[in-house]
């Protein structure tokens, strides 16, 4: 709890590299929350883009934490420091605001196909946590 606590309080304050982004841990849980917003787009049978309408709220072409908040929590049970971890996940150049082509970037490493992309991610949850052992 308290790690998740450091770790919030850190992004809320900064926009600098997170001192736990090598953390094994925290790989794992980036991991394992992206893992949960893409089995909850493929059980309700979101397309990619559709998902990115729906959480563009402001429809500027990018997602800010406000709007990951307020639309995925409708999709369920999502805990703050979940969606620190996804907007993580997506944000590839770390501006703190998801674009339209690092969502895709991230969505297309599966190769565009949910399960071949689920599957991708908990063998990466299942790597993470052999080392942890």
């Amino acid at each position: 709890y308290e790690y998740y606590s450091a770790l919030e309080a850190y992004h809320v304050r900064s926009d600098e590299p997170s001192p736990f982004d090598d953390d094994p841990q925290s790989l794992k849980f980036l991991h394992q929350s992206a893992f949960r917003l893409v089995k909850v787009m493929r059980d309700r049978q979101i397309e990619p883009d559709e998902l990115f309408r729906l959480i563009d709220v402001s429809g500027d072409g990018v997602i800010v934490l406000a709007e990951l908040k307020e639309v995925l929590r409708s999709f369920g049970d999502f805990q703050q420091k979940e969606l620190f971890a996804i907007r993580e996940y997506f944000d590839l150049d770390g501006d703190g605001q998801i674009q339209k082509s690092e969502f895709f970037t991230q969505l297309t490493k599966g190769g565009g196909d949910y399960d071949a992309y689920v599957e991708k991610l908990q063998q990466k949850i299942d790597e993470e946590e052999e080392e942890e052992e």
